[in-house]
């Protein structure tokens, strides 16, 4: 387990296995924490299973300070709906209980949410090779996540025509073109059209906007193949 900084220091994120814990440092930023993780439980049931962007999924929220806090997603199952989509009902409690919020010894509160896969180790090796500088290659880790920016162009060099010296390699950005290239040189792996992936953009932003009643316009689309 691994604890870090997180939105300039109010939050802390601690990972386990498949989970990350985001707790609050102040305490009286708890409320705020849990409008947060309703916002969240709200967006993540607005999507259909056969969406072509998956969200991570926030399991349960608990207050140390107040035993009756605990609140939890429900668990859901999938049937036909009629339509071209594929909806859950429910069939459970979230697998996250209160226990286990109390086995990690959590001083203040926080919510319980799935993580975010890191790319696998061939998708990332390609990245490596074809975008970090030379110098960086043999010694830098390979990205753990690949950002998509579909709507502008990343320059591969400075105003003075130098190469780029510095890189975020925890969250390398993909434009077009870069994407492009990553399917020219990964022959054998699967790649979804750069059109299917825009209108995947555009159907989650029309679920944030339309059904949830959230802003999406600063969210960030990842791509882990």
């Amino acid at each position: 387990m691994e604890a870090r900084d997180h939105r300039q220091g109010q939050l802390c994120q601690r990972l386990c296995p498949h989970r990350s814990y985001y707790c609050v440092i102040v305490s009286a930023r708890k409320q705020e924490l849990f409008k947060e993780f309703l916002a969240l439980r709200t967006i993540y049931n607005q999507r259909d299973l056969d969406s072509f962007f998956s969200l991570p999924e926030p399991h349960a929220f608990y207050d140390p300070d107040d035993p009756h806090s605990y609140s939890s997603t429900v668990r859901r199952q999938t049937h036909e709906s009629g339509s071209t989509s594929r909806r859950r009902s429910p069939i459970g409690p979230s697998l996250i209980r209160k226990e286990d919020f109390k086995l990690l010894g959590l001083e203040t509160a926080a919510y319980a949410m799935d993580q975010v896969q890191p790319l696998p180790l061939k998708f990332a090796g390609v990245v490596r090779n074809l975008f970090y500088p030379d110098t960086a290659k043999a010694t830098a880790p390979a990205p753990s996540l690949c950002r998509i920016y579909f709507g502008k162009v990343i320059s591969e060099v400075r105003r003075e025509g130098q190469p780029h010296r510095f890189f975020n390699s925890s969250n390398f950005p993909l434009d077009v073109g870069r994407y492009q290239k990553v399917v020219d040189a990964d022959e054998a792996g699967f790649y979804p059209d750069v059109k299917d992936i825009a209108y995947g953009m555009g159907e989650m932003l029309g679920r944030l906007h339309g059904r949830a009643g959230y802003d999406g316009r600063d969210i960030g689309w990842q791509r882990f193949q």
